[in-house]
């Protein structure tokens, strides 16, 4: 099933209580992109723990996909400003940037707030926790895995994993990833719910369907979806930073080839 026309209103739509949702792709695909885009089109109330930037450059980012915005790299008291506007909105939005923070922490924390309704983890392979850095990372990463379960069960809280993959995608022909290239630990799919794989093939050649990303489902345990039967497209627009419809964009307004 290809889905062109609503596909982030079907995205937000599984955003679920008790759900763990990894998002999977090679570096500057725009996974953050994605989560943020997905989780700003939902208006929930939501906490991000950011391992790779900061809390300015997120919020720049998040500025940018809400109003549409570009922002120069300098431009942060512009962005900020902007950013104090949109908190004016009543969505709980919280980012984090603790890099030391323990699974456990992150558990009072969010138990605490009382408001959060996503958490989106930015990325799973820089979550440290406390463990010795002589622990192999599928150790590691599965037992955050297994306190991500426990969290989102008890807490009712939908949480996003967004996950590197590995370079195994690079050597295959078209690029399409799979589920085996999760990085490091089979524990991200056996303990998610759902799998999506983010492409974007202009990344690899700017005259491959420039602009497009397609999202796969590669994994649903509600649906019990198959390898590569469900997919929804989307736009990725560089201006900004952001994902939109399919449908929201024609020839006329956008560079993008929106033919198949």
């Amino acid at each position: 099933m290809f889905e062109k026309e609503n596909g982030m209103e079907l995205l937000t739509s599984r955003l679920s209580k008790g759900k763990i949702i990894v998002i999977g792709g090679r570096p500057a695909m725009g996974k953050t992109a994605l989560a943020l885009s997905i989780v700003a089109e939902s208006k929930l109330n939501f906490f991000a723990l950011t391992l790779e930037g900061n809390n300015r450059s997120y919020e720049k980012k998040l500025a940018s996909i809400i109003l549409k915005k570009q922002y120069l790299k300098s431009d942060y008291e512009q962005s900020n400003d902007d950013y104090e506007e949109i908190k004016k909105d009543g969505v709980y939005r919280q980012i984090c940037n603790d890099h030391t923070i323990t699974i456990k922490e992150l558990y009072d924390e969010l138990e605490n707030d009382l408001l959060s309704e996503v958490l989106i983890i930015d990325y799973i392979q820089l979550f440290r926790d406390d463990f010795a850095n002589d622990v192999s990372p599928d150790l590691r990463i599965g037992y955050i895995m297994r306190e991500l379960r426990k969290m989102a069960n008890e807490l009712g809280i939908c949480i996003i994993v967004i996950s590197q993959l590995s370079r195994l995608v690079e050597q295959r022909t078209g690029h399409r990833p799979m589920l085996t290239d999760l990085k490091d630990s089979g524990s991200l799919e056996a303990d998610s719910d759902e799998v999506w794989m983010l492409l974007r093939r202009d990344y690899y050649d700017p005259y491959d369907k420039p602009g497009m990303a397609e999202i796969t489902i590669a994994k649903d345990r509600e649906k019990s979806i198959g390898h590569w039967d469900s997919r929804i497209d989307l736009i990725f627009d560089k201006e900004y930073g952001g994902f939109i419809n399919y449908s929201a964009v024609s020839n006329d307004d956008t560079d993008c080839d929106l033919s198949f």
